[in-house]
């Protein structure tokens, strides 16, 4: 029987969000899927310092932080003013979206 062959695990993800259950979710949902190399955090700041010393392959972020614009960073990231490589971003939303366009909850 032919062994199933891994590559998650060779990924460097940094997961990022403020809110800890959606760190907890999220990394568990990783998990499970063969995700191993998941880094977590919570601020912008030390994030920008952990990309600078090194760059993961993939940034997975919320996208509202207290202190910090996201946008901002992934500005930086984008335009080589931090890392040394290219990288997967993507962003979690923890609002609906209709038809391209962010709505309330319905009532």
């Amino acid at each position: 029987m032919m062994q199933k062959t891994n590559y998650f695990d060779q990924i460097d993800l940094l997961l990022v969000d403020t809110d800890l259950n959606a760190r907890q979710g999220v990394r568990t949902i990783l998990s499970n899927n063969g995700f191993s190399g998941v880094t977590l955090g919570t601020e912008l700041a030390r994030v920008r310092e952990a990309i600078t010393m090194r760059m993961p392959d993939i940034l997975l972020c919320g996208t509202e932080f207290p202190y910090g614009d996201i946008m901002e960073l992934i500005r930086d990231i984008r335009h080589n003013r931090i890392g040394n490589k290219s990288m997967g971003l993507t962003q979690i939303t923890h609002k609906r979206c209709y038809h391209g366009a962010y709505a309330q909850e319905p009532t």
